[in-house]
């Protein structure tokens, strides 16, 4: 990352390249660097007078979006980058970079980049050899390297019939992608994390028969293993997993879309920014953590567009080496019994106490001396904690039993064969995919399930700072003969001492309830805000005095527990109260809250705050000025615009993996402009997942037994029907408006619409309309599209052939 700006006079450079017995000098033009190299050059960091932070540059592409240089220097040494540079008029405020050749072994001030007669590329350092190679060859006596302006660097050879590429760096990339790179079958991007169990851990990602397989890389001692399998979604049929050809690719309109041979498209993922109405920068990264996420350039900062694994837990080694991963991403130590010896616990204490994911570990004492398999010889004696209701992240990852246990079914069978491995660190079994053997601390990636019959066993031996004390036994006081008097007389003191403590404990306890009750609200509060995408916290008694006690509900709505205010800054909101079942697991509220909070679009009325209170939890929304059924009269092209924008709307709710599930004219609002601004708003988000989930109560509130995407895109096409014909549409007479909309495919459309708009109907749109239509009320849920597939016919950028 750039520190400083750089003008665009410090470009004006002369870079001397040593080329065999002789010199030769490039004269780079005014303002700008060489936007080509052709063959025969060499070229050391040493070379280059031109400097930005770190970064050395010397070969740009001809828009100056993209460069290629050096970077790094001192103990770190250099590496061969290209750099995404982002610029405000002459200025350079942001680097980052996007492919590299050396990136794990960088070479010192002497590295050496050249490209020779044969036409082959080459990155050499004196000390190291070879670092890297383009490992080409050329015929033709004229090579050269070039940066297209989509940032693909590019080797190619000149004849009498043309240009031929030798190599190009968007069929190699790193750790990132950029729009309209094609990632396929072969490719993969890694990225190192941090170092785990004494040895450096890396992630990759590449692309499997049915979709971008996650898989992290723990050294010697195991093989790479799938953590998160990101699917295609098959739009348009079934994979054939023994013949794809499946490949992914990132679009300048903000998504993310898996293809078949020949650009037939079976999967899609929209962005926050999808379909934005300004040119984005956008770079796709596989990051330290293991998520591969879309980064978009917002005014001064590089913001998340999109990330594949939206749950903490589903990444590798989060709450690191013996650590487990809850529910929300917060982060537990181990703590079980030791297998055949139930009075004995073991506790794992956490490394940093400021951070627990840096991981845990046996507390220190005295040493264990027991026979082990450090020795070499497989060992009966080892000891296990067995830990209840938890699994591997990658035991979590298959979907039948592990191969590499061969027919083990049971789970002493699974020990056994973990005993007599010393390799293996541990196991992990559940009677649906059975055994696992885990051969690295860093291997354990241990979540939570909550289900008894998922079970872990950790060996002690290979459990670092193992102490015999560290296994906390019951303590009991056992007597010999008779009891002496003295004795008596202790028992019977702390006996009443006991029974006095508790009578006032007792009265403490009821003096302190209130207390304990409004301290519980503020954990509350404290556990909910912890999570990025939870939205901020508002005092309960505020938003009490914004709706007069939630005395005024919300008019224009059918839903009932929603009400109107305005908050002391002058905001207007809509807020949604619920009742807390007892016993709530707050981990699921916070999980929900962040996945709703994450989702942002122009046509989603998005949250702005949360309360507690006792049992009461407050949900507040941004208010927008008043509902579609408060605009009777909006005319045809009105009509078309909210269409797409409810439509928009539900695509990007899609994508970020929920459902509206309450889709109905009541919760599509106005904005503030009115109907001559039109800024169409979809409410009410989250409301339905959180009240089906059995969380909380809410008055009124009925979600759908069928809580699905296919549910969205039916009440879609129920919801077009009445904003285009002003008629009810009633669940019950579903069969006849899918009948009235397939008859008017024969030319009479114009028929069905709302008299006050049919004359101004432009035919085209129309045609587009009743299509969409059709295909949301189709009586198949597997038949209905995706929410993307109809903001592409709306918008006129599908052909719309699909079964109807």
């Amino acid at each position: 990352m750039l520190t400083q700006a750089m003008p665009v006079s410090l470009y004006k450079a002369v870079i001397i390249l040593l080329v065999a017995n002789n010199a030769r000098v490039i004269c780079l033009a005014q303002n700008s660097i060489s936007h080509s190299l052709e063959t025969e050059f060499r070229l050391s960091p040493n070379d280059i007078s031109v400097q930005w932070n770190t970064f050395k540059p010397f070969l740009s592409s001809s828009n100056g979006v993209f460069v290629l240089g050096f970077e790094g220097g001192g103990r770190e040494g250099y590496v061969l980058a290209i750099m995404y540079i982002i610029r405000y008029g002459n200025e350079s405020v942001s680097s980052e970079v996007v492919w590299s050749a050396n990136p794990h072994s960088p070479g010192g001030k002497d590295v050496t980049f050249a490209l020779d007669e044969q036409g082959n590329a080459t990155l050499t350092d004196p000390s190291k050899g070879t670092l890297w190679s383009s490992h080409t060859s050329s015929s033709s006596a004229s090579a050269a390297l070039s940066i297209e302006d989509s940032g693909n660097l590019i080797l190619f050879s000149s004849s009498a019939t043309g240009k031929s590429i030798l190599w190009q760096s968007f069929q190699h990339p790193t750790d990132t992608l950029l729009e309209g790179q094609n990632f396929t079958a072969g490719m993969s991007l890694t990225a190192l994390m941090r170092p785990l169990a004494s040895e450096q851990v890396s992630v990759f990602v590449k692309m499997d028969v049915d979709g971008i397989g996650f898989y992290t890389d723990l050294g010697r001692n195991a093989s790479s293993m799938l953590y998160w399998n990101f699917k295609a979604d098959q739009e348009t049929g079934i994979i054939d997993p023994t013949n794809s050809t499946l490949y992914a690719r990132m679009g300048d309109r903000g998504f993310l879309a898996m293809y078949e041979a020949g650009e037939e498209r079976v999967s899609l993922s929209v962005f926050k920014t999808y379909n934005s109405s300004t040119v984005l920068h956008r770079r796709m990264k596989l990051d330290t953590d293991g998520n591969l996420r879309v980064y978009y350039w917002e005014n001064t900062s590089w913001q998340v567009d999109f990330e594949v694994i939206s749950e903490d837990c589903s990444l590798p080694s989060v709450c690191g080496s013996y650590g487990i991963c809850r529910l929300g991403g917060e982060c537990a130590c181990a703590e079980g019994h030791v297998l055949d010896k139930k009075d004995v616990n073991a506790t794992f204490g956490r490394l940093n106490e400021s951070n627990p994911r840096e991981g845990c570990l046996l507390e220190e004492a005295e040493s264990y001396s027991g026979a082990t398999c450090s020795s070499g010889k497989p060992s009966h004696e080892d000891l296990f904690v067995q830990l209840v209701g938890v699994d591997s992240l990658y035991h979590q990852a298959i979907t039948a039993p592990w191969p590499a246990a061969g027919n083990v079914s049971t789970v002493d069978e699974c020990e056994q064969l973990c005993r007599e491995d010393c390799a293996c660190t541990g196991f992990f079994y559940n009677v649906a995919t059975k055994c696992f053997l885990a051969y690295d601390t860093a291997a354990y990636s241990m979540v939570q399930t909550g289900k008894s019959d998922y079970v872990a066993f950790l060996r002690l031996s290979s459990a670092a700072n193992f102490s015999m004390a560290s296994l906390r036994a019951p303590t009991f006081i056992h007597v010999s003969g008779g009891v002496s008097r003295v004795a008596g007389v202790i028992i019977a003191a702390v006996v009443l001492t006991c029974v006095v403590v508790l009578i006032l404990s007792v009265i403490v306890a009821r003096n302190e309830s209130r207390a304990r009750l409004r301290s519980t609200d503020i954990e509350k509060k404290a556990f909910l805000s912890e999570t990025p995408g939870v939205p901020p916290f508002i005092h309960y008694g505020i938003l009490e005095s914004a709706t007069l006690k939630f005395s005024r509900p919300h008019t224009s709505s059918q839903i009932g527990s929603i009400y109107a205010g305005t908050l002391p800054s002058g905001s207007r909101v809509a807020i949604t109260l619920f009742t807390v079942v007892n016993q709530v697991d707050w981990h699921e509220i916070k999980l929900h809250l962040a996945s709703v909070g994450r989702i942002s679009h122009p046509n989603i009325a998005s949250l702005c705050g949360y309360s507690v209170q006792g049992d009461k939890l407050a949900v507040c929304y941004k208010k927008p000025s008043g509902s579609i059924l408060n605009y009777p009269g909006l005319d045809w092209q009105q009509r078309v615009s909210v269409a797409l924008g409810v439509a928009r709307a539900l695509a990007a709710i899609h994508a970020g993996r929920l459902v509206h599930g309450l889709l109905g004219l009541e919760e599509v609002f106005i904005g503030d402009g009115g109907a001559a601004a039109l800024e169409v708003k979809l409410g009410w988000l989250g409301v339905a997942e959180l009240v089906k989930s059995g969380l909380v109560v809410a008055s009124n509130i009925s979600p759908p037994s069928n809580l699905t995407e296919a549910e969205d895109v039916l009440r879609l096409g129920m919801l077009l029907s009445e904003l285009f014909t002003r008629k009810r549409v009633k669940d019950s007479e579903l069969e006849v408006w899918r009948l009235r909309w397939r008859d008017s495919a024969g030319g009479e459309d114009q028929e069905l619409l709302d008299s006050a708009i049919a004359a101004d109907a432009n035919t085209d749109v129309l045609s587009k309309l009743t299509t969409s239509i059709r295909l949301c009320l189709h009586p198949s849920p597997l038949q209905r599209p995706s929410m993307y597939t109809i903001v592409q016919i709306l918008e006129g950028s599908s052909s719309s052939h699909l079964s109807i």
